[in-house]
């Protein structure tokens, strides 16, 4: 292959994957309060203490199981909610 084509192939395929991180929603998850009780973003073992089904500030349906834990795949809170910015 001609070392043009391979050279503007390498300019299409970044300017494409630049095109897609563009298009990117914005972050949309909640941020963690910046308090005393989520100090510890790794603490995530308490969350259900305080984010249970029951609760005033219940995790979402898709974070549980229908039995009522939180699902595996969410057990670390701490991967998407982040600390809010000072």
């Amino acid at each position: 292959m001609n070392r043009r084509y391979v050279h503007l192939l390498f300019v299409l395929v970044c300017a494409g994957v630049l095109f897609v991180l563009f298009r990117a929603p914005p972050v949309s998850t909640p941020r963690l309060p910046p308090d005393a009780t989520h100090a510890d973003r790794k603490a995530y073992e308490a969350c259900p203490s305080c984010h249970g089904r029951d609760s005033e500030t219940a995790m979402p349906e898709d974070h549980l199981t229908p039995a009522g834990p939180v699902r595996p795949d969410h057990l670390k809170c701490y991967f998407c909610h982040k600390p809010t910015e000072t």
